[in-house]
């Protein structure tokens, strides 16, 4: 078994010939840090130039059965901290990565995309031995299933609900309410970013498209005559260009989500004509990479 999580470390394997990198991250001290966002980009960065594929997966986040909100901010569990899971399942596929799956909370927490990645913020529990609280959200829990191609895009999702019986071993819960939990969690936390879950478990909806460097420019272009950007038009659809959107999707009375969508480039269009800005062709909607 290859091992990751220590201080600067990554584990790389193949699968079908796609090179894979696994990075592990903790906010205990001697581990890869959860607590230090810009460390946490770098070796993200590096293990990108590395491989096809980067996998993120973190201990953090609060404990217990009032833990399975997924909120803004930096969490602690018995005084000690815990991270803030969304600035850094965000920060990190900003990097490059291509899917964060979190554990540590010990109950299941709603799953989000960004930036057409998936993000799991916590699993829940695999399996213990008499050392963990089977009781209730607590013995509730699932297996994440995916299949990427080799652009990092999700090909398919399955969750299989399991749950912890006994002294604490999985097996299959036929009553799916891993499932049911999900479903609502991801829905209350994330809104239209939640992830949709097929009453089998098969993943569905689409992710926010991912754009192409050209059509990302064009966007900060006209962020930047409305005001709501002024960093450089460097084709990165990064943090600042989502919180542009975001802001001009408030003032504009759009549900704000930070997404580059059909309402939100007929109002800016509208509010350039209104403005006597220059209209331009609106850039198509077009991905990284085609499907395999």
């Amino acid at each position: 078994m290859r091992v990751t999580g220590r201080f600067g470390q990554i584990a790389f394997r193949r699968a079908n010939g796609i090179r894979v990198a696994i990075l592990g991250f903790a906010p205990n001290p001697g581990f890869a840090n959860l607590l230090d966002i810009r460390a946490a980009r770098v070796l993200v960065r590096q293990a990108v130039r590395q491989a096809d594929v980067v996998v993120v997966t973190f201990h953090g986040g609060a404990e217990g059965a009032n833990a399975t909100r997924v909120e803004p901010g930096h969490e602690t569990f018995l005084g000690a901290p815990r991270g803030d899971v969304i600035a850094f399942s965000h920060a990190v596929i900003d990097a490059g990565a291509d899917l964060v799956v979190g554990h540590g909370p010990h109950v299941l927490r709603g799953m989000e995309w960004y930036r057409g990645r998936l993000i799991a913020y916590s699993l829940g529990n695999f399996s213990g031995y008499r050392t963990l609280n089977t009781a209730g959200s607590g013995g509730v829990s699932a297996i994440l299933n995916v299949t990427m191609r080799r652009d990092g895009t999700l090909l398919v999702g399955y969750l299989q609900p399991i749950k912890l019986v006994g002294v604490g071993a999985p097996v299959v819960d036929r009553a799916r309410n891993a499932l049911r939990q999900l479903r609502t969690l991801s829905r209350l936390d994330f809104k239209r970013r939640g992830v949709l879950l097929e009453r089998r478990g098969i993943i569905e909806g689409e992710p926010p498209v991912k754009l192409l460097p050209r059509v990302v420019r064009k966007i900060q272009a006209k962020l930047q005559r409305l005001g709501y950007y002024d960093g450089r038009r460097d084709g990165y659809y990064g943090p600042d260009v989502e919180a542009g959107l975001y802001a001009f999707q408030q003032v504009a009375g759009l549900e704000a989500d930070g997404i580059w969508g059909r309402a939100t480039r007929a109002a800016m269009r509208d509010t350039l004509i209104a403005l006597n800005e220059p209209a331009e062709p609106e850039p198509e909607l077009e991905s990284e990479a085609p499907p395999a």
